[in-house]
Parts: structure tokens; sequence; C-alpha cells
């Protein structure tokens, strides 16, 4: 998750990075991912302030990053 945490919402990052060290040792593990999408109607709304796409282009890219900083991103 992109977003920084606020004081009453955290996000999943180290979360996602502990998998992600999982999948790096083992690829097999997993051949895909998925984003969440359906949460955003229910975010509050200062984490609303940026129309939806942008967020999840946000989401998107951090997510690439994240693999690339692992090796698992896709070969250029």
């Amino acid at each position: 998750m992109h977003s920084t945490p606020t004081a009453l919402y955290g996000n999943t990052q180290d979360h996602i990075a502990g998998v992600l060290e999982v999948l790096r040792q083992d690829p097999k593990l997993c051949q895909h991912f998925e984003m969440e999408t359906y949460t955003w109607e229910v975010m509050p709304p200062d984490l609303k302030k940026r129309d939806v796409v942008d967020q999840l282009v946000a989401e998107y890219e951090w997510t690439l990053a994240q693999l690339a900083k692992t090796g698992l991103g896709l070969a250029e």
C-alpha cells in the first residue's frame, strides 16, 4: 500500500515486504498478484482527496517498485 500510515489507519507495507522476501527466496510459490480496489469507497475522506484513478496508478507504481527492490520485477 503506497499510502503513509495515519493516526487512525495503518498500511500493509511490512506484510507485503515479508511476503516479497519469501517469494524472492522461492518465486515459484506465487505467479500473480492482485490489487484490492473495492475498499476505496470506504476509505476516510482525507485519504480520498485524490482521484481514484490517480490513487490506483500510485498503488501500481509502488507495487512495481517493491517488486524491483526484491528482484521480482519485470524484465526489461
